[in-house]
């Protein structure tokens, strides 16, 4: 026999490093590098004035150059990588506020928050003159009527929570047994003529419909739940699960399980239910509430978490999107928003505070505004800043810490923001003026806002 000697050699590895991109002074960016190996990244700061935090969350400090190390140690199987090293330099934000593109005397009066679609232009619900609420669509860049209000019949008014709009172009809205209907939806061409209606029979769905380009399809209901091809109005499923009223929030997660919130009326309950794209209920949570005034559903953080405003309690609950159980609760706020990190910012019922959260709920920095009284987060902008509305005030926040950046003061009390194509910002006051600001955001058309 012969004796032979095997010597195991480890395997080379390299990295990728995903180009950082822009970088602002301030602003948080996500750092994301992968080895061939499968092994896990780490980044450092090599050289420069700035820190990584929660391993991949990069923020540089000032304007002078910081370079960036990926590295992989390595492990039984495969020798060190060779490191890659990136070299950013941030540029200082804007501090002065943007200019005031248009300021005019609005034409309807705009009942909900706008959605808007590919083709630039804002669709939601509203009334012109003495006529009741219906469906409208208007100019993101001038402000002008294009159509409506459009209420189908038998309604004697249509879509007061608001519409969505889908990547083919059709507007869709839900109507209520108040308004002269058993809770129908109607998809809306961009030209406003009515494509399709379906009476589903929930009299009170109360909301604005859920949608997912992907699969064409709509989400709506109260008492009746179900999902219809966005073209077509052909069903896809329907479950009895639901109470009397909708009313209480509708949402989607990333995998396109279905988030909604029913009611049952005076005296009963809220019960919150959450069903698979195809119909399968994941599960449900019913909450006592005469008052009506149980949980309502307000946003989708990440996978994990499904956040809602509890008005009984003044809370704002995280409850876990797997099975509705808890996670954590907060009080005094609502109106959250999200970032990249899974930071949540959001704003006091009952004061002029804004608050950040981390994603297991605790506060991160809170930062109270001087001169209004209370105050209403209204998005997280792709430049790294959070919006807020307080009385006649906009104010556009650092995320790091919560400090004003710019401001910018209205006539009168404003009721609504939104972002439209081409950086522009729409505000709108309690006398019917609207106004477009410039901005720097790159910003993707918005389908539907969570109702």
């Amino acid at each position: 026999s012969q004796l032979w000697t095997l010597t195991i050699v480890k395997a080379n590895q390299t990295i990728t490093f995903v180009p950082i991109g822009n970088v602002t002074v301030g602003i948080p960016v996500t750092l994301s590098a992968t080895a061939s190996s499968g092994l896990s990244v780490s980044f450092s700061v090599q050289s420069g004035n700035a820190t990584i935090t929660n391993s991949t969350t990069l923020t540089v400090n000032d304007v002078n150059p910081v370079a960036i190390l990926a590295s992989q140690a390595g492990n039984g199987n495969y020798s060190a990588a060779s490191g890659v090293t990136q070299t950013v330099t941030a540029t200082v934000r804007n501090t002065t506020g943007p200019s005031v593109l248009l300021k005019r005397s609005l034409p309807f009066n705009l009942v909900s928050l706008p959605a808007l679609g590919d083709d630039g232009v804002f669709y939601a619900s509203g009334a012109v003159g003495s006529s009741n609420t219906g469906m409208i669509a208007f100019d993101s860049a001038t402000l002008n009527l294009i159509w409506g209000p459009i209420i189908p019949a038998p309604l004697t008014s249509f879509a007061f929570w608001g519409v969505s709009v889908g990547k083919t172009g059709l507007v869709y809205g839900v109507g209520d047994w108040d308004q002269g209907g058993e809770g129908p939806v109607v998809a809306v061409n961009s030209t406003g003529v009515v494509v399709w209606q379906d009476n589903n029979g929930s009299l009170f769905p109360r909301h604005i419909p859920a949608l997912d380009d992907a699969s064409a399809t709509l989400f709506f209901g109260s008492s009746t739940i179900e999902s219809v091809d966005y073209n077509t109005a052909s069903r896809k499923w329907a479950s009895a699960a639901g109470a009397y009223i909708g009313g209480k929030g509708i949402a989607l997660d990333a995998a396109v399980n279905f988030y909604i919130g029913t009611q049952s009326g005076e005296g009963g309950s809220t019960t919150i239910l959450s069903f698979t794209n195809s119909g399968s209920q994941r599960w449900e949570r019913t909450i006592s509430s005469p008052l009506q005034d149980g949980p309502n559903i307000v946003g989708i953080p990440n996978a994990s978490l499904v956040l809602l405003y509890y008005l009984g309690t003044n809370q704002l609950l995280a409850w876990k999107a797997s099975d509705g159980t808890d996670a954590w609760q907060a009080s005094n706020l609502n109106n959250p928003v999200t970032d990249a990190q899974g930071n949540i910012y959001a704003s006091a019922v009952t004061t002029n505070d804004v608050v950040s959260l981390s994603a297991s709920g605790q506060e991160r920095w809170r930062r109270t505004l001087t001169g209004i009284k209370t105050a209403s987060v209204d998005f997280l902008g792709a430049d790294g800043l959070l919006y807020v509305r307080g009385d006649s005030m906009f104010f556009a926040l650092s995320i790091v810490d919560g400090s004003t950046v710019w401001q910018f003061a209205a006539d009168a009390q404003l009721t609504k923001s939104a972002l439209a194509k081409g950086g522009r910002i729409l505000l709108v006051d309690s006398v019917g003026t609207g106004y477009l600001l410039a901005s720097a955001i790159d910003y993707a058309p918005s389908s539907w806002p969570i109702a």
